[in-house]
């Protein structure tokens, strides 16, 4: 039943969100977003069913990929010709319970290569289903931040 709550949960999460970006992103950048949100939830998936683990760092786009979750590998660049376009954080099972717990959560799970959108910006997919732009310069020291922490 808790799966089935957290995938309706996840399923209306991308419908808001999907509807708030019309008219306000471009395309690519819609289309980024989105792809953002859906590596989001299928490490969410993909760790409700086993106990909050989610997928480590290292293999999660093939433990994604062969659990059904994603279709293919996320490294479509939508900006600039960058690789990975996408990097990973794993979150614990304590965060993810402290974020069921309070209800928000600014813990970042995947964020985009600081130079997709050639400085611009990107998008930010948080432990609580959030996904945001960030724009420019803020951007730049938010991934240095992370990277300075060991995200990516």
């Amino acid at each position: 039943m808790k799966i089935l709550g957290v995938t309706v949960l996840l399923v209306v999460s991308a419908s808001i969100l999907l509807l708030q970006t019309l008219g306000r992103t471009t395309p690519p950048r819609m289309k980024s977003k989105m792809q953002t949100l859906s590596i989001l939830q299928a490490a969410t998936v993909w760790a409700i069913g086993r106990d909050y683990e989610f997928p480590s760092e290292a293999t999660w786009v093939g433990d994604l990929i062969d659990a059904g979750l994603l279709y293919e590998e996320p490294t479509t660049s939508y900006g600039a010709d960058v690789e990975p376009v996408y990097y990973y954080m794993r979150p614990t099972p304590a965060q993810y319970q402290a974020m069921l717990d309070t209800g928000g959560s600014e813990i970042v799970v995947v964020y985009e290569h600081a130079e997709l959108w050639r400085g611009d910006g990107g998008h930010v997919g948080y432990l609580d289903g959030r996904v945001e732009w960030i724009d420019g310069s803020a951007y730049r020291r938010l991934v240095e931040s992370l990277l300075e922490g060991g995200g990516g």
